[in-house]
């Protein structure tokens, strides 16, 4: 049986606040998740039960997405503990593909899209991609109606 994501359990919560109407709230409850994970305040996914990802590869991710995130906010945001995201950022760092510096009193990171760009995984994932787009491109083709 498949665990409760943080994600459904805030989806849970709207629910049961907004039930107090008789209206479907669906459509208002998608939009607020997805609010929050704009605002990289939760993660809102489609809840797939695989992960295609690593953690490393999702951490990775996320600070391309936002390289201000710290630590907390990223084990926060993708539901990881603080010692795991710690972890990562290690051997990140250690891997070169990204920097740690200080700011104040707060580590930034910065990607190392020098070393990023010539990763192996890299290559792979555009490659890959590039297999997908063709697929998907075929099979729009395929389900045109021909007038």
């Amino acid at each position: 049986m498949k665990k409760d994501s943080q994600s459904d359990s805030v989806r849970k919560a709207l629910y049961g606040a907004l039930s107090s109407g008789t209206q479907d709230n669906t459509e208002l409850v998608d939009k607020v998740l997805n609010v929050l994970d704009s605002q990289k305040l939760l993660r809102y996914s489609n809840n797939d039960d695989i992960n295609l990802l690593s953690t490393y590869g999702k951490v990775l991710i996320v600070l391309i997405d936002d390289p201000s995130m710290t630590a907390r906010a990223v084990s926060i945001y993708l539901g990881l503990s603080e010692t795991m995201v710690a972890k990562v950022f290690k051997s990140l760092i250690s891997a070169r593909l990204i920097t740690k510096t200080k700011d104040k009193r707060q580590n930034v990171y910065k990607i190392n899209y020098e070393i990023l760009k010539n990763h192996s995984d890299i290559h792979h994932i555009f490659d890959v991609i590039e297999k997908i787009s063709k697929q998907i491109n075929k099979q729009e083709i395929i389900d045109e109606e021909p007038f």
